[in-house]
């Protein structure tokens, strides 16, 4: 029995293996005749799958050979794909002018990453004549859609963009609504901006908020900030040790050190109680699980050994 066993599961192993590929094969058979049909969305999965290399070898060439079919056919996302294809160079020559122009007809069909791409071009001149109000005025669409990329674009063109375009409380309108929206450095920089009172009043209650939100999303510099506030006792009654020593410890990185952070627990230290560090370090634990942020240790563990070259 102990040597059946083990052959049976490994037979069993090798039986599954061959269905699954057979499986594969049988769908993709399908696909290909769908998509030899005519159906624009058989085509754009062909196309995807050729792409990412999924249930075949991966094939640039003839994912833009069926993303192209499926877009003629007026496929929103085909032709998206097929400017990406055109502005890089994926599977055909690069043709910029061509991408812009492919990128243009899915923004047009409300498409949220041709329209993030085409307020890009006409910003940087590429594919097309540098036009910086007709990249703001893409910019915004994409941007109350939701893209934070577009948000943040707009927050820097309204506070060091063309003079023409300058608007401080438009700058701070959509680094607000990006940082609402949970991008983390935003929320880093809204609180600076509570913290400094540099565009805004200053509420350090309300920077640590900030910085808190930004910090949970495992941003470095939050997580610092954040050791410093509650170290310091900013924006709150009074100080917290455990949280700082938590936190600075959160906010260390997986390869080297950063000498702030390790000032910055060196100063702690002694004035915590083993109890108060052992506490500190539950909580670390805690929030690791709780935020889903690796310990560098774990890290580092995982990394291979540098190679070591002879003098």
């Amino acid at each position: 029995m102990k040597v059946i066993k083990p052959l049976f599961f490994r037979i069993l192993a090798i039986l599954l293996l061959v269905a699954q590929i057979s499986f594969a094969a049988n769908e993709l058979e399908g696909l290909n005749a769908k998509a030899a049909a005519g159906d624009a969305n058989a085509q754009f999965e062909l196309g995807k799958i050729h792409e990412i290399g999924q249930k075949t070898e991966r094939n640039v060439e003839e994912a833009f050979k069926w993303y192209l079919k499926a877009a003629q056919q007026g496929h929103a996302e085909s032709e998206f794909k097929v400017g990406k294809c055109f502005f890089h160079g994926y599977g055909t020559a690069m043709d910029q002018n061509t991408g812009v122009q492919w990128f243009q007809v899915a923004a047009e069909k409300d498409h949220s990453q041709a329209i993030f791409q085409l307020a890009r071009c006409y910003w940087l001149g590429q594919g097309v004549e540098k036009n910086h109000v007709e990249a703001v005025k893409w910019f915004e669409i994409a941007a109350k859609k939701g893209l934070s990329g577009a948000m943040f674009s707009l927050s820097q063109i309204y506070l060091e963009g063309d003079p023409s375009l300058r608007d401080p409380a438009k700058a701070l309108q959509w680094q607000m609504e990006n940082a609402r929206a949970g991008d983390p450095y935003a929320q880093f920089l809204i609180a600076q901006m509570y913290e400094t009172g540099e565009g805004m009043s200053k509420n350090l209650p309300e920077a640590k908020s900030w910085y808190q939100k930004s910090a949970e999303k495992d941003f470095k510099d939050s997580q610092i900030k954040l050791g410093e506030f509650y170290s310091k006792g900013y924006g709150m009654e009074q100080a917290d040790l455990i949280e700082a020593y938590a936190w600075y410890n959160l906010a260390k990185p997986p390869l080297g050190k950063n000498q702030v952070i390790e000032d910055a627990l060196k100063n702690l230290r002694p004035k915590m109680e083993k109890s108060q560090i052992a506490k500190a370090d539950k909580r670390l634990e805690s929030y690791r699980k709780q935020f889903g942020i690796l310990d560098p240790a774990l890290i580092n563990d995982e990394l291979p050994n540098p190679i070591t070259l002879p003098n």
